[in-house]
């Protein structure tokens, strides 16, 4: 658990073809107080595209990865995935964090981690839930029927 006076951070690594959807989860994330690195939002015209995407990823907290077909096959993914399992593993702590967000073959070093399940539209608010949970934003029940206990995430419903 990350302990700071500041708010969490989330670096989003996916594929430009799942832009939409992060899109709206970097900015549900940014409405309750996360500091959320998109690429669109930090890299500028002239940027080295390796050394602000490096920088980026060793800032923040997590490392939130969109995946889909598209980004499990998108070697620039691979590549933000291999420097924050690096961070990982080094520090002892947890970075990484999947976001199904299509039905596809989990890569194998991710397959033994909890994924938040962004599948269909039904399932977004209690999977934005166990993301906010883990960057220590929303605590208490993820289940919607448990919903009105949980205080914290009250703008979630």
């Amino acid at each position: 658990m990350i302990m700071t006076d500041r708010p969490s951070s989330i670096f989003i690594s996916h594929n430009s073809s799942d832009k939409t959807f992060a899109r709206r989860l970097s900015a549900d994330l940014a409405e309750h107080g996360v500091k959320v690195w998109i690429d669109e939002a930090e890299l500028q015209l002239g940027d080295s595209l390796i050394q602000k995407i490096q920088a980026g990823i060793q800032e923040m907290d997590y490392l939130g990865v969109v995946l889909s077909p598209s980004s499990v096959a998108s070697p620039w993914v691979q590549r933000e995935l291999e420097i924050a399992l690096t961070d990982e593993i080094q520090g002892q702590r947890v970075k990484v964090l999947p976001l199904l967000y299509e039905l596809c073959e989990m890569p194998s070093f991710l397959q033994g981690k909890l994924y938040a399940d962004f599948t269909s539209t039904s399932k977004y608010t209690d999977s934005l839930k166990l993301v906010l949970r883990r960057l220590n934003i929303c605590t208490g029940p993820v289940d919607a029927m448990d919903a009105r206990a949980d205080m914290s995430c009250s703008l979630l419903r």
